[in-house]
């Protein structure tokens, strides 16, 4: 059962035991979008308030001083249920893939018309993503040194999407070839 209603930010609970980490960068984004696109997608609560799945779009809201947030309220869910719920919710997002064919073609169309940050990309991503130097620095660096390439095959594309993201982390240029 759901009931829908606008939930006070001052009185969600968050999830302690939270297993899902949001940077800072990444709530900047979500604000970004949420100031785009409003609040699309609500959070779920409990019957006490306590947050099952959203902390991020609530870290998010609080940055851009939303006092209220559309939440779906979850009832009828004992403890186990509520905290393999907060996991599940995240996990499923995270185990689905992209095209990346498609996604470079739409970032491509839409980088001019809307704040492709407030999509979760930075400009450096799209760059990447087109295979185009970001910058005018990063073009005379690519001169200035050599480059080394490794091409690695994936067994799918979530393996793919997991390596290409820790690469990334660690600073470095990534280019998927399909």
């Amino acid at each position: 059962m759901f009931n829908y209603i606008l939930a006070e930010t001052a009185e969600l609970i968050p999830y302690a035991l939270n297993a899902r980490t949001h940077s800072e960068d990444q709530i900047k984004q979500i604000a970004a979008s949420i100031r785009l696109f409003g609040f699309t997608n609500p959070i779920l609560i409990d019957e006490e308030n306590n947050l099952i799945a959203g902390h991020g779009r609530v870290a998010a809201a609080d940055l851009i001083n939303m006092d209220k947030v559309p939440a779906l309220v979850v009832t009828g869910l004992d403890e186990a249920k509520r905290r393999a719920l907060i996991i599940a919710d995240n996990r499923h997002a995270e185990t689905s893939g992209w095209d990346y064919e498609i996604l470079t073609q739409e970032l491509a169309a839409l980088r001019d018309q809307v704040d492709i940050e407030a999509m979760g990309y930075s400009h450096d991503d799209l760059a990447r993503l087109l295979g185009e130097a970001s910058s005018d620095a990063e073009l005379s660096e690519a001169s200035a040194e050599d480059k080394w390439q490794l091409l690695t095959e994936y067994p799918d594309e979530n393996a793919l999407a997991e390596a290409y993201d820790k690469a990334q982390k660690e600073g470095l240029t990534c280019k998927i070839i399909m």
